[in-house]
């Protein structure tokens, strides 16, 4: 791990980032898949590391495959689709999970960020306020939150980092990668 650790340290400030961001990827993946994360790293992320090039895992789901063959360029399995099919909304509309509990602007406006960075910014209403305290309990500048602020709450994307910020009076309440923070809301309501 040392090693690691030293490598990582001689990495450019852009590349330390990027290393953050595909960790923060595969605690996302780990997470979604509900595989430990120990294991997943070890076992399914190391072998991956290990064989870079090995697609025998596809086999179960399609007989035969070996990879796609692009000279000069490694593999790719999306080099041939046809992604227009994927244009779609990612994040369901008035949906029945944690999304849901908050009003239906605010969705369609989170749904916007996530998808498109659109709108950049956003009020939050006062009930929308309180939702959020209790989706997200653990965030403790928003649980702290008085009651008499709630109506200054504004939820912004930061498009360089990939981040939604929730803020309020132009202080920073939590931070949050938008894959992390869809997560969150796609939890079955409770």
């Amino acid at each position: 791990m040392s090693g690691w650790r030293q490598s990582y340290e001689q990495l450019s400030d852009e590349q330390k980032v990027n290393v953050q961001r595909w960790i923060h990827l595969n605690k996302f993946i780990a997470n979604t898949l509900k595989i430990p994360e120990p294991k997943w790293f070890e076992e399914y992320v190391g072998h991956a590391m290990q064989y870079p090039f090995d697609y025998s895992f596809m086999e179960a789901t399609l007989p035969g495959f070996a990879g796609l063959e692009v000279p000069g360029q490694g593999e790719s399995f999306t080099k041939g689709m046809d992604l227009t099919g994927f244009a779609g909304p990612k994040v369901p509309l008035r949906a029945e999970n944690n999304l849901g509990k908050l009003s239906p602007d605010l969705q369609d406006a989170i749904a916007g960020m996530m998808e498109s960075g659109e709108p950049e910014r956003v009020k939050l209403l006062p009930s929308d306020v309180a939702q959020l305290q209790k989706i997200l309990p653990g965030e403790k500048p928003l649980a702290r939150l008085k009651r008499q602020d709630f109506r200054s709450v504004e939820l912004a994307r930061d498009l360089a980092s990939g981040e939604l910020v929730l803020s309020a009076n132009d202080a920073e309440l939590f931070r949050m990668n938008v894959m992390e923070f869809g997560a969150v809301m796609s939890r079955k309501l409770h």
